[in-house]
């Protein structure tokens, strides 16, 4: 079920600079998740700027204060960390395991193509329902997020398996300062660069996992709502 509408707000943070240096001071380790290098999860490493950044998010969706009061009986569970990529290509399409997912761009990179594409299931799919075929693709997809390194074989693979399977149906542009959000059930997948001249791609990930107010997300509220 869809939480959120598709969201993009440009100018998110009033001091984006200063969050880009400090990230881009933080180790970071290939985990084999996710394309790229990521950080330790920003809770674990800054809990005040983990709870600023989370609650400037969902308050794009729920109310969380009145006036200059905060709103007690709302509690949400989410994740955050810094992802960097520095390799060419496209990620692998896939839905995220939890609410809704944000993104939200920390460099400078000039190329419209870098950004994320979200896609529909093609009509004759009900499900990717993984085969042995897929399976053993699933393999090789991890081992490209754990090294950057893809075959030639392996990227004819991945262009068949996407084009048998789903269908494009928005890309989004990488802007600085740009916060993206969508319902992470939304099959998704990241562009990196498309010419050697672009510099990294940092992103700021924030995954939803638990909303408890009395509040609902938009999406649910908006389908609450019936003609008489």
């Amino acid at each position: 079920m869809n939480n959120i509408p598709i969201t993009i707000v440009d100018d998110f943070l009033d001091r984006p600079y200063e969050l880009q240096k400090w990230a881009l001071n933080l180790p970071f380790e290939y985990t084999g998740v996710y394309p790229g290098k990521k950080t330790e999860q920003l809770q674990d490493i800054n809990p005040r700027l983990f709870r600023y950044l989370s609650e400037k998010i969902l308050s794009i969706f729920i109310p969380l204060y009145h006036g200059p009061h905060k709103i007690d009986s709302t509690k949400f569970e989410c994740s955050m960390c810094f992802n960097l990529i520095e390799s060419n290509g496209t990620g692998w399409i896939h839905q995220d395991p939890n609410l809704f997912t944000t993104i939200l761009y920390l460099d400078k990179n000039e190329d419209v193509n870098c950004g994320t594409n979200l896609y529909e299931l093609n009509s004759n799919e009900f499900f990717p329902i993984l085969s042995k075929e897929d399976d053993d693709l699933n393999e090789q997809r991890f081992f490209h997020h754990k090294t950057g390194k893809i075959s030639k074989e392996l990227e004819l693979s991945k262009k068949e398996w996407e084009n048998n399977k789903y269908k494009l149906s928005l890309s989004i542009p990488n802007k600085f300062n740009r916060l993206i959000g969508f319902s992470s059930e939304m099959f998704h997948a990241a562009n990196y660069f498309q010419n050697s001249n672009s510099s990294s791609r940092l992103t700021l990930l924030c995954f939803f996992n638990f909303i408890n107010s009395e509040f609902s997300l938009p999406i649910p509220r908006s389908k609450s709502i019936r003609m008489i």
